[in-house]
């Protein structure tokens, strides 16, 4: 073939094809809008709204009959609300008086979505010069989990074909899940001190989700996840060991994410002890060692009670109370002594208390009467043993009395009882065998008089007589010697 018939052979096989334009005709899908960055916190909350996806035709008849199902990809939902979505036609083209395409015998049509589907039915095709377009309306969706985060395209299938658009394939609308920004409202606690030990700490906010990571000065910390408003980030004694601020953050990994402001936690001195009270108050010269009890406030487990600036063995018994041991050598001398609690690391010293180490009371000598209510008795029956208690001057004494059988404790009895100066003891249980025994009266004194011990009474105690009963004479025997048979 010369280069002249060749010529003429392509074009009109061109003239051919552009005379006949749907041969190449494709129709054209513009995905949905809006979808790029769905928040996975919006599960099963917040709805995101698409604008699309349209369908455009590139000649009449594109878009055949039957149903176009649009179907959600896996990891999202579209929102079920009555009656929320429209599809509609709207031709771009004169149609001089041709027919257009129809949806549902009109040209648009209100559904209500399928969670995973939305369905319109196209009645029918456009002819003739109209070219018509499809525009969806009114779709929302929502992804169904939080993690692992969603992405797909929507696609569709159904009944109806559309000329070069790919059933579950092409795309109409690409969602994606994304994690969202991460916001900051407060940490709890907002403080700690210095060279303290660990903690957990509480971060609340807003947009956590279970990757969120709790940051202190931009270093990852062990965090926990509660909810979408609070985590829990272990806080090592390591990030206490120097004065100085840190600041909190919250991050989120892509997609999405990002880092929250910051809020300031703060590493400080601790507060300074105080005292409130001590107990005793006060001691007599000379006297024995002795352990105090100290109250107040922020006592630590290093903290030391000192006795006129000098440490003394101390005991942490809380945040409130410490114990102390104060030796026989800190009473020698009369004295008002300073008690003061110091922490020492940083070192920090309380208010001081007053402790007096005075001089012990000037006591009245004693002396002691003890009397039997029998002296002599027999066994099994009561003896009351009184102690009358007499001081010198003043009076009356108190304190206890202790009765004694020789070296023996019988037992004690109290001076301030019913009758002041008097003490009683009653006792059934001397023996016989014991016999005349020794009593005595102990009296211990107090804090103004001297004790003192009564003279020895004399306590007899007799056999109990036998009596035998009910027994005949003719029942018994006797030998004439020291042995009765009964």
């Amino acid at each position: 073939m010369n280069k002249s018939k060749a010529f003429f052979v392509v074009m009109m096989a061109f003239l051919f094809f552009a005379g006949t334009k749907n041969v190449f005709a494709t129709a054209t899908v513009t995905p949905a809008t809006g979808e790029s960055a769905i928040s996975s916190n919006s599960v099963g909350g917040p709805l995101t709204s698409l604008i699309g996806p349209t369908v455009l035709e590139d000649t009449k008849g594109d878009i055949h009959t039957g149903t176009i199902v649009l179907n959600v990809p896996t990891g999202f939902v579209f929102s079920t609300v009555a009656n929320s979505v429209t599809a509609s036609v709207t031709s771009t083209s004169d149609c001089n008086g041709n027919q257009v395409t129809q949806i549902n015998n009109a040209s648009f049509q209100t559904v209500t979505p399928a969670t995973s589907s939305i369905t319109i039915t196209v009645t029918r095709a456009s002819n003739g010069s109209c070219v018509d377009e499809i525009v969806w309306s009114g779709i929302a969706v929502t992804p169904t989990a939080n993690s692992p985060l969603a992405s797909g395209k929507i696609t569709y299938n159904g009944g109806a074909t559309i000329t070069g658009i790919t059933k579950n394939s092409t795309n109409f609308g690409t969602l994606t899940e994304v994690n969202p920004a991460p916001t900051l409202v407060s940490i709890n606690p907002t403080y700690a001190n210095v060279g303290s030990a660990g903690f957990t700490l509480t971060v609340t906010g807003t947009n956590f989700v279970p990757s969120s990571v709790v940051k202190w000065n931009s270093n990852s910390r062990t965090t926990t996840f509660v909810s979408s408003t609070t985590l829990t980030a272990v806080i090592p004694a390591s990030d206490l060991q120097n004065l100085g601020t840190a600041t909190i953050t919250v991050t989120s990994p892509t997609p999405g994410g990002g880092t929250s402001g910051g809020l300031t936690f703060t590493v400080q001195n601790p507060p300074a002890p105080t005292t409130i009270s001590i107990s005793p108050t006060s001691a007599y010269v000379g006297g024995s060692g002795f352990t105090m009890t100290v109250n107040g406030t922020n006592f630590t487990a290093s903290s030391i009670v000192e006795f006129n600036s000098n440490q003394r063995t101390t005991t942490f018994v809380s945040p409130t109370q410490l114990t102390a041991v104060i030796p026989s050598s800190d009473l020698i001398n009369l004295e008002v002594a300073s008690i003061t609690v110091v922490n020492p690391s940083p070192y920090q010293a309380s208010n001081g208390q007053n402790f007096t180490v005075g001089n012990p009371p000037t006591q009245t000598a004693t002396s002691i009467v003890l009397t039997s209510s029998a002296t002599s008795s027999v066994y099994g029956n009561s003896v009351t043993f009184t102690a009358t208690v007499t001081p010198t001057t003043g009076g009356p004494p108190s304190g206890t009395v202790t009765f004694k059988d020789g070296a023996a404790t019988l037992g004690t009895g109290a001076l301030n009882g019913a009758t002041p100066g008097i003490a009683t003891f009653v006792t059934s249980t001397l023996s016989v065998a014991s016999s005349p025994h020794a009593i005595i009266a102990v009296y211990g004194g107090d804090g103004n008089f001297l004790g003192s011990t009564s003279t020895v009474v004399s306590q007899t105690i007799a056999a109990k007589a036998l009596t035998v009963t009910g027994i005949a004479a003719s029942n018994k025997t006797y030998n004439a010697s020291t042995t009765a048979t009964l």
